[in-house]
């Protein structure tokens, strides 16, 4: 009997993955043996494409992936973001509209049919972007840009790993250009408020890729206004 010829990466994909389990290329995933492989992808990675049918159902188990719609104008608005425990599962049969693709580097698997044994939170793809799109609305109206930023800041504080010993710090894994394009805001406007809420004493950024939570509560009152 003849060997399954193992998967082929898509010609489009600009990184090697370490498995070759996971292979994704629009419209669909190949057809691949071993669902539960761990695969690891580089950031800025297409795994869906605005536009196009979606593929197989995809688990984070570390990073970051966004969802952003791609405006004619060619300006991007981040819809939301899909945090480590995060099954993304798009709807069939219907053409997305916005693509979904990599923050950070990325650890993915295929969970198996049975997705009681995936022990993870699963979410629909257009499901969870329309509850993200409705907080991003209650987030944004009405505010300032400093109160967005904070905004922003509480409500994925829950998600950023802790980097290495110390568990005060932690990991700004979504960087202050993708933080603009979700909020509305320009780029120099959210580095401008994160030095404020330094400056305040609020948080602390030990470099540009961590973050220390001083004074939760202030950071509220600011984001309440």
């Amino acid at each position: 009997m003849e060997k399954p010829r193992p998967a082929v990466l898509p010609a489009r994909a600009d990184i090697a993955l370490r498995d070759p389990a996971l292979c994704l290329k629009p419209p669909v995933a190949e057809t691949v043996t071993g669902l539960s492989a761990l695969s690891r992808v580089d950031r800025s990675h297409v795994l869906y494409w605005q536009g196009e049918a979606a593929g197989k159902d995809i688990e984070i188990v570390e990073g970051v992936a966004r969802a952003v719609h791609l405006c004619e104008s060619g300006a991007r608005q981040i819809l939301a973001f899909f945090w480590p425990g995060t099954v993304i599962s798009p709807s069939a049969g219907r053409l997305l509209c916005y693509t979904v693709e990599t923050v950070t580097p990325c650890l993915f698997r295929i969970p198996p049919p049975d997705r009681a044994e995936a022990g993870s939170r699963t979410i629909g793809t257009d499901e969870h972007v329309l509850g993200e799109l409705v907080h991003l609305l209650h987030g944004i109206s009405r505010r300032c840009a400093l109160s967005r930023v904070a905004w922003f800041l509480l409500r994925v504080r829950e998600h950023l790993p802790c980097c290495g010993s110390e568990p005060e710090v932690l990991k700004l894994a979504v960087p202050r250009l993708d933080i603009a394009d979700h909020l509305g805001l320009s780029l120099e406007t959210v580095s401008r408020c994160l030095t404020e809420l330094k400056g305040r004493g609020i948080i602390e950024l030990p470099n540009r890729k961590t973050i220390i939570f001083l004074k939760e509560a202030r950071l509220k009152r600011i984001a309440n206004r």
